[in-house]
């Protein structure tokens, strides 16, 4: 069974459709949009909303934000907004892009050593021929690099009210790779 996503008040939430479109749906307060999600989710909004959602032309899998608007006070009512966060959450290629701001908490990169130098190389006994001083490979100091701006990027994600994003062993293997290969470009 699908998970249902609730929405609080004033607290964005970022979905993304697995579908282009909603299906109506009658339930006990009447007519509901229910709109299928990535991550085998489903949301339920009123036919007002979803008209928002298809003027803003969402796309399925592009990722957007709802809210649940409220001051508080019963006369005011509810408004919901919907909106696309320019330039972040996931990109829709398999990348996810977080807001860079100045002292948000995030550490710099540890730097990686360039790719030209000599690598380490394990003889099989435990002792290491050619070895770099610290005895951490390049791709060693690459992957814990990666791993620190991951828990960073999840840890600001959770912060703001933004879906945590996933990486799966393969994106860290190419995010090192990545750090690898600018490194040995001296950038």
């Amino acid at each position: 069974m699908k998970q249902i996503v609730e929405f609080e008040p004033n607290v964005p939430v970022q979905v993304a459709l697995a579908f282009g479109d909603g299906k109506i749906v009658e339930g006990r307060s009447g007519s509901r949009v229910m709109y299928s999600l990535v991550g085998e989710k489903v949301m339920f909004l009123d036919p007002d909303v979803g008209r928002k959602i298809d003027q803003l032309g969402v796309k399925a899998r592009q990722p957007f934000c709802i809210c649940k608007g409220q001051t508080g006070r019963k006369s005011d009512g509810i408004e919901w907004r919907v909106w696309v966060q320019d330039g972040i959450g996931e990109l829709g290629d398999g990348t996810f892009a977080v807001p860079r701001q100045a002292g948000a908490g995030v550490q710099p990169p540890a730097p990686v050593r360039a790719a030209s130098q000599p690598p380490i190389t394990h003889n099989g006994d435990g002792s290491r021929n050619g070895g770099q001083g610290n005895g951490r490979a390049p791709l060693e100091d690459a992957l814990k690099t990666v791993i620190a701006a991951v828990h960073a990027a999840q840890e600001y994600a959770k912060s703001i009210g933004y879906a945590v994003p996933q990486f799966t062993s393969e994106d860290l293997v190419t995010m090192a790779n990545t750090l690898m290969m600018q490194s040995g470009r001296g950038k």
